[in-house]
């Protein structure tokens, strides 16, 4: 017992109290381990080509975008303070992630390839947890007052977060999917999900579109409101079984977070700043191939 100790200081108070929490997530990864193990061993190899065969029915036309390939791949989950901690930087994390202004819009983009995605970390083929890992990604940023600035390369810190808020919010969806009402969750089902390690209040739904003659329910004057943090810090936009998240960094910058895989790369982060944010509209309508007359679901949330 050569580091045994009673003392009632604080900080070693802070460290049994941290030891005491990475031996319970450590636990909570056994026990997630054991119980997906186990369900294949009761069920045989049928069990997987079941949930492939089911998942197949439900969508023949399914893309790298949306694709959930109903596979048990979770590890288990991490507490508010242990998500970058449980999920060190692995070599695809220390990539250079090169970036590039957006002509005519006043707005910077930074693509990583196609290995580094929701669908497509780590080998997975698919993913439908996009809203649980903006709820995490959205937190953490907040939580480690990260800031982001136009350079040729993404700023690693960024990159890191992205994969581990990945990471995180595919074992929670895998973790619970059979019991989600559907694939594609709402920001306040999400909220539910990712409950296990972020905690999140989540606004009711507002129908937005990109053109609309009452200015309050148009997406520009909704990220307006977003930049000015009178609703909330991060926003969530659901169109076509799709979504991205938005960031405020104080009033001048917003942030576009798309996790999905794209056809020539992966994930996907813009910066705008806010006298842009009517040109950086059409950047939007490409990402989430958005018409003018397509109704989207705005979800505020802090």
């Amino acid at each position: 017992m050569k580091y045994r100790t009673i003392s009632p200081s604080a900080l070693v108070l802070q460290g049994k109290l941290s030891c005491a929490k990475k031996g319970i997530a450590f636990c909570k990864n056994q026990i997630c381990c054991a119980a997906s193990k186990f369900k294949t061993i009761l069920n045989g190899s049928g069990y997987e080509e079941c949930l492939d065969n089911e998942h197949i029915a439900e969508n023949d036309d399914v893309n790298d975008d949306d694709a959930d390939d109903g596979k048990y791949d979770s590890t288990g989950v991490s507490s508010d303070d242990e998500i970058m901690d449980n999920n060190p930087p692995t070599a695809d994390d220390d990539i250079a992630v090169l970036g590039e202004e957006i002509p005519h819009c006043d707005t910077f983009s930074w693509t990583f390839p196609v290995e580094i995605s929701q669908s497509t970390l780590d080998g997975r083929n698919g993913s439908s947890a996009c809203s649980v890992i903006a709820l995490i990604f959205a937190h953490e940023v907040w939580h480690n007052r990260l800031e982001l600035q136009p350079t040729s390369s993404l700023s690693p810190p960024w990159v890191m977060l992205l994969c581990a808020s990945i990471r995180v919010g595919n074992r929670l969806y895998d973790c619970c999917q059979n019991s989600l009402p559907h694939r594609f969750l709402s920001a306040s089902e999400a909220a539910s999900v990712a409950e296990q390690c972020v905690s999140v209040s989540v606004h009711s739904p507002l129908g937005v579109s990109v053109c609309d003659d009452h200015a309050p329910t148009t997406l520009v004057h909704q990220l307006l409101v977003l930049c000015n943090g009178t609703q909330g810090n991060a926003a969530m936009l659901i169109a076509n079984e799709k979504m991205v998240l938005f960031i405020a960094l104080g009033s001048q910058s917003i942030v576009l977070v798309d996790t999905h895989c794209h056809s020539l790369h992966g994930a996907e982060i813009l910066l705008v700043w806010q006298h842009s944010l009517h040109q950086f509209i059409g950047a939007c309508q490409k990402v989430l191939d958005l018409k003018d007359e397509c109704e989207s679901v705005l979800y505020y949330f802090q």
